[in-house]
């Protein structure tokens, strides 16, 4: 049985876009009418995670796309990047009119992995070299998914660490720059003709609605306080 992945499916660096296909000629069909290499930009890989219920048959398959992309100068393949073992345990009355306490249980495990195949920049590439290894044959009880993803190169710690001291020491010196203008603010909102008018005794009511127009004259002066702040 064959199968054939990839196709000329766009994937931002937001959303993911995948399709299964159990058919080549299917794929072949939808490839004549896009031009892959326009998909496949120069800041992006393809990505395949392969998943089975089976761990010989995974590596079966993992060997079979590496045997094949081998082939191509123009690729460049790493992996395969283990993924984490899916566990599903079940547990089965066994005979409940017998003993109610017997029981039995099973468990299956998923096994996946990713391989990620890049372009080599030093090689040219034809469409129709990229439509010859799309078909590779799997094992059965395999599946997998494609995607293209965005290269993307690890911050050191040293550059994370200059990032967080750019980051405190602007804060800084921004809240001293407005540290000023705030003062001034807040004591407007404090001064004595913008307090409550509060005269006693009184209700919860009169006070509650003393309150909220309190607030809503002093809206726009609490906005700015707050916007000036910093955690």
């Amino acid at each position: 049985m064959r199968k054939a992945f990839l196709s000329g499916t766009k994937k931002s660096a937001i959303s993911r876009t995948t399709r299964l296909h159990n058919n080549a000629e299917k794929v072949y069909s939808e490839l004549k009418k896009l031009d892959i290499m326009k998909k496949w930009s120069d800041n992006y890989h393809l990505r395949i995670v392969l998943n089975s219920y089976f761990s010989d048959h995974l590596q079966k398959a993992v060997f079979n796309i590496k045997e094949k992309i081998g082939q191509y100068p123009q690729f460049i393949i790493a992996g395969p990047i283990p993924q984490k073992t899916i566990k599903k345990r079940f547990t089965f009355l066994r005979s409940p009119h017998v003993d109610k306490d017997s029981r039995e249980q099973f468990e299956i495990k998923q096994y996946g992995c990713k391989l990620d195949i890049f372009l080599n920049s030093s090689i040219s590439l034809k469409n129709d070299e990229f439509t010859n290894f799309l078909s590779v044959k799997l094992p059965r009880f395999v599946g997998f998914e494609y995607y293209f993803e965005e290269n993307y190169r690890g911050l050191k710690k040293e550059d994370i660490k200059n990032l967080k001291k750019k980051k405190y020491v602007s804060k800084y010196y921004t809240n001293l720059l407005n540290s000023k203008e705030k003062k001034k603010l807040v004591d407007l909102l404090l001064e004595n003709s913008k307090y409550m008018n509060v005269r006693l005794p009184r209700n919860f009511y009169d006070l509650t609605l003393e309150k909220k127009k309190w607030y809503h004259e002093n809206e726009e002066l609490m906005k700015k306080i707050e916007s000036m702040s910093f955690d």
